[in-house]
């Protein structure tokens, strides 16, 4: 198998746009305001040298010839054929996976995990990692990376954002997903990351029936309960972590999503396992508060909801 390039890939990035600082920084980061552009200038360059790129293109069926995929059918009607199709899904193209699993090309689930993403202050993580009160100018706004055990499964920092946003990444109007997003110079005043716990064969033993898409089914419902529970709510305060709370009490938070917030208990809507991890682990990376948000967004936007922890890293 060929090796990947990681440097002629950072060159690529850097022709069509990217800083070149991304060719020695130890963590490159283009920003998620610069990559739209480095993406279109991409495609342009694929165009250019005669590629073809087909917008509003949806993948409904695959073309199989003695045991050989030969390509694939564009909206159940264009045929498309090539020496080799590549499907470069993405995170939650739950259809094409379907798809493989129903015309019995063999898949395999791959290890996951779940939980919530986190956000605080950058100052604070600047002071704890720095030991300064405020950050010198000649010092990027800093990260970390957590990682304990609880219960006996992983319990770890994923995707952190330094000087960065969370925003809403749902994919079907009825679930719930967030990620975290930073600008090219990452200098917002909040920071964020994700804390997951990870999801073994025992959690699934209810969605068997799926076979290799057990996981992607769970996921599926988690996403599902989360919006109906939820409907935009975030979380905040110690309270987060006892299993009865009030749900009438409001008070400001400021946080990368400008709303009120409502205290509410995770307990309620996580899985036990993964609460009660989530729980443990808090003391490990010494959690020092909590809290949950309510958001009305304008309707044509897709719904959301975070859990925020501000936290001491060790």
């Amino acid at each position: 198998m060929e090796v990947i390039d990681i440097k002629k890939i950072l060159k690529i990035l850097v022709e069509h746009g990217a800083k070149p600082e991304i060719l020695y920084e130890a963590h490159p980061h283009i920003g998620s305001n610069k990559l739209p552009v480095v993406v279109k200038n991409i495609r342009e360059t694929i165009l250019k040298y005669g590629g073809e790129i087909h917008f509003d293109s949806f993948v409904t069926d695959l073309i199989i010839e003695n045991d050989l995929i030969k390509g694939v059918v564009i909206n159940n009607q264009d045929k498309h054929f090539s020496d080799a199709v590549i499907l470069a899904t993405g995170h939650s193209a739950r259809d094409i996976f379907e798809l493989l699993y129903n015309k019995k090309i063999y898949i395999e689930a791959k290890p996951f995990a779940i939980g919530v993403r986190i956000e605080h202050k950058q100052n604070l993580i600047d002071e704890l990692q720095y030991g300064q009160k405020e950050r010198s100018d000649y010092l990027p706004a800093s990260s970390y990376s957590l990682v304990t055990q609880a219960e006996g499964r992983g319990v770890f920092s994923f995707c952190m954002c330094p000087g960065g946003f969370i925003v809403p990444s749902s994919t079907a109007p009825e679930e719930i997903v967030l990620n975290g997003m930073s600008l090219s110079k990452r200098d917002s005043k909040y920071a964020n990351s994700g804390i997951v716990v990870a999801i073994e064969n025992e959690d699934l033993k209810d969605y068997q029936s799926y076979g290799a898409l057990a996981g992607l089914m769970y996921q599926k419902d988690i996403e599902i309960i989360w919006n109906i529970h939820f409907s935009c709510r975030f979380f905040t305060s110690e309270k987060s972590f006892q299993q009865k709370v009030s749900s009438t009490e409001f008070f400001s938070a400021h946080i990368s999503f400008h709303s009120k917030s409502k205290t509410q208990s995770l307990f309620m809507f996580l899985e036990p396992i993964t609460f009660h991890c989530l729980h443990q682990s808090r003391n490990v990376f010494r959690i020092i508060e909590t809290f949950s948000i309510s958001m009305d967004f304008e309707p044509e936007l897709v719904q959301t909801c975070l859990t925020v922890f501000r936290i001491f890293v060790k």
